[in-house]
């Protein structure tokens, strides 16, 4: 009987401990930080837009040249729009119209709890719904930038959004439950049975949604054959060289790639800022022409 209780228990116990785990890394802490308007541009505007969940993201729209497209900038977990300031203003003084914004759970927006790359697509699409809806822009075309968990976001939703005219993805996993379960074998040395069965349970449960929802590579190829940057960072302890290749290969089309040796996850912007403002000019100049 004893044994009968312990083979029936277990089970039920580790799952609501990988539930746990799960649930406490999806509420990322909360830094509010707040660019100078001034500093950022002399046309920047505080905007704010409401996602189709209910949402209000808060961030800044700098229209440069109404002839020209809009990038639209999207950060990482545990991260905010302050993090992106020096890419927005180098974007902006080139002459791309801007969009930078805290993504839900972060910086000044609403919400609590992060999906880790499910429910900020949606975030994603508030954010293009916002720029299309600006009447004197005379260019709708839409570029986007992500680093991590926003560049993962930000494929999903060029693959589905054909108007999504050209994408730079900066660091993104190739997909959630391969990264997660690298993550939590490394740190905790669980076995990949039951966790990885559990992990699923886990995400469904708590995001009523697959955690295949966010698998850039089982989607990216979709994106063909419109132009990618993919860029990594030669330290990154995340995102192994094995991940990264596997998601370059499934993209299958023009794509670009960079990978700076300086930078670790996601952080080219501070590590290798010269080489990196490089590289991501001479892509949108290829690929999203100024007006």
């Amino acid at each position: 009987m004893k044994w009968i209780l312990f083979l029936f228990v277990m089970p039920i116990a580790y799952f609501i401990v990988v539930y746990a785990g799960l649930t406490l890394q999806t509420y990322p802490p909360r830094y509010v930080g707040d660019i100078s308007v001034r500093l950022l541009s002399r046309d920047a505007q505080k905007i704010q837009f409401e996602t189709v969940d209910g949402h209000t993201l808060h961030g800044y729209f700098v229209l440069v040249n109404p002839k020209s497209p809009t990038m639209i900038l999207n950060h990482g977990l545990h991260t905010t729009k302050e993090n992106l300031y020096p890419l927005g203003n180098a974007l902006a003084r080139e002459g791309w119209n801007v969009l930078l914004y805290d993504m839900r759970a972060h910086g000044k927006s609403t919400g609590k709890q992060s999906s880790f790359g499910f429910l900020e697509q949606r975030d994603i699409e508030a954010a293009m719904v916002y720029v299309r809806g600006q009447t004197d822009l005379k260019n709708q075309e839409i570029g986007l930038y992500g680093v991590s968990m926003g560049a993962s976001a930000a494929l999903h939703v060029a693959a589905r959004d054909p108007s999504v005219k050209t994408v730079i993805a900066d660091s993104p996993c190739d997909d959630l439950l391969t990264l997660l379960m690298s993550v939590i074998q490394r740190k905790y040395h669980l076995p990949a049975f039951p966790t990885e069965l559990f992990l699923k349970g886990a995400y469904a449960l708590r995001f009523q949604a697959p955690i295949e929802s966010v698998s850039p590579v089982s989607i990216v190829a979709q994106i063909n054959p419109r132009p990618i940057l993919f860029v990594y960072g030669k330290q990154d302890s995340l995102i192994d060289e094995a991940s990264r290749t596997r998601l370059i290969q499934a993209a299958q089309n023009t794509q670009s790639v960079w990978v700076s040796e300086l930078a670790g996850h996601g952080d080219a912007i501070q590590a290798d800022w010269g080489a990196f403002r490089a590289q991501v000019v001479t892509f949108l100049d290829r690929t999203l022409p100024k007006g």
